[in-house]
C-alpha cells in the first residue's frame, strides 16, 4: 500500500465550494468598484463640460477691433457664431483676420458691409481668403468704386448667398436677434449717399442692445430719428465715422442713452477726427467713452449676459 503524501502547509486548504463562493462575491464587487469609479469620473467630467457650455451659452461677445481710421467689429453669439461688421481699410484685413483666430473662429456666419467706403470694405478681399462666409447683408446699390466691385466679384466666385437689407429686416442666429434700423427706401440723395444709405444695426441680446451707427452723417441720422424705432435704445453705441461732427447729435444720443460708446479711429488723421463737438455731446450724454486710438491693446471688447453689458479689462 503506497504511503500517504505528506501534506504541503503551503497550498491552500481552503474547500473548493468555498473558493468559488469567495470568487464569485469579489468580481462582481470589484466589477461594481471600478464601474462606480468610472461613472463618477465621467460624470464628473460631463459636470464639468455641461458648466463650461451652461456659462458660454449665457455669453454674447462685441469686440472692436483697433483698424485705426476704420470700421470692423466682431460678434460672438453664446453658441459660439461669429458676425462680423466691417473690414477696415486695406492695412487691416490680417489684423481683424488675426482677431477672429485668436477668438476661435474658424468661419464666418454672417458678414455685414455697412458701406462701400475703403474704411470699411478695405479689408474684405483678405478676410474672404482666409474664412467661409455663409451670407453677407449690405445695403445694395451700384458699386460706387473699384474696391467695391471687386468685393462683390469675389463673393459671387464664391456662390456667397448676399442680401440686400432695409430698416425692418432681421436676422438671428444662437436667439441673438441682427435688426437692420437703416437704410430704408427710396434712398437718401443728400451727399454723402453712400454713407447716409448705410446699415444701421442692432445687436440684441436678452434685454441688452449693442447699436453700430455704421457711416451715418446728418442726413442719414435725421432719417433714422424721425422714424423713432424703440429698437434704437441701447446698452452700447458704435459711433459714427470716426466721431464726425456731422453725426451724433444730442437727439440721437438721447434715444439711444447707451452706457457705454465707442470711437473707432486712427491716431493719425487728416481729418481731425474726432471732432470736439462730438466728444462734447459725448461727454454731456455720460456714457463711458472708449476710443481705438488711445486703447492699449489691439481690441475693444465687451460682453453680455443678456441682463447687462460689461467692458473687458485690459
Amino acid at each position: 500500500m503506497p504511503a500517504t503524501p505528506p501534506i504541503d502547509t503551503d497550498v491552500e486548504t481552503t474547500p473548493v465550494t468555498e473558493r468559488m463562493r469567495v470568487r464569485r462575491f469579489a468580481l462582481p464587487a470589484f466589477a461594481l468598484l471600478v464601474l462606480a469609479l468610472a461613472a463618477a469620473l465621467l460624470g464628473f467630467g460631463l459636470g464639468e463640460y455641461r458648466g463650461k457650455r451652461a456659462v458660454a451659452s449665457k455669453q454674447l461677445q462685441v469686440t472692436v477691433v483697433n483698424v485705426g481710421h476704420g470700421e470692423a467689429a466682431w460678434v460672438r453669439t453664446p453658441g459660439g457664431r461669429f458676425v462680423l461688421l466691417g473690414g477696415g481699410p486695406p492695412e487691416a484685413g490680417r489684423a481683424v483676420v488675426e482677431s477672429l483666430r485668436r477668438a476661435g473662429a474658424e468661419r464666418i456666419d454672417l458678414l455685414l458691409l455697412p458701406y462701400p467706403y475703403a474704411e470699411s470694405l478695405g479689408g474684405i478681399p483678405a478676410i474672404l481668403r482666409a474664412f467661409p462666409v455663409d451670407k453677407v447683408l449690405e445695403p445694395g446699390g451700384p458699386a460706387i468704386n473699384q474696391l467695391h466691385d471687386e468685393v462683390r466679384r469675389q463673393l459671387a466666385a464664391k456662390q456667397t448667398p448676399v442680401l440686400r437689407v432695409r430698416a425692418g429686416d432681421q436676422q438671428r442666429l444662437d436667439g441673438v436677434a441682427i435688426d437692420i434700423l437703416a437704410p430704408t427706401d427710396p434712398a437718401i440723395e443728400v451727399s454723402p449717399a453712400a454713407a447716409n444709405n448705410s446699415l444701421v444695426v442692432r445687436i440684441g441680446w436678452g434685454q441688452t442692445g449693442f447699436l453700430f451707427a455704421g457711416g451715418t452723417e446728418r442726413a442719414g441720422e435725421d432719417a433714422l430719428i424721425a422714424r423713432g424705432s424703440p429698437l434704437l435704445a441701447s446698452d452700447w453705441l458704435r459711433i459714427s465715422r470716426f466721431g464726425t461732427r456731422e453725426a451724433s447729435s444730442p437727439e440721437l444720443l438721447r434715444l439711444v442713452s447707451p452706457d457705454f460708446v465707442v470711437l473707432s479711429v486712427g491716431a493719425q488723421n487728416s481729418g481731425g477726427y474726432p471732432h470736439a463737438e462730438t466728444l462734447q455731446r459725448l461727454s454731456a450724454s455720460g456714457a463711458a467713452v472708449y476710443r481705438t486710438d488711445q486703447a492699449l491693446r489691439t481690441e475693444i471688447s465687451f460682453t453680455s449676459d443678456g441682463a447687462a453689458v460689461v467692458a473687458v479689462p485690459g
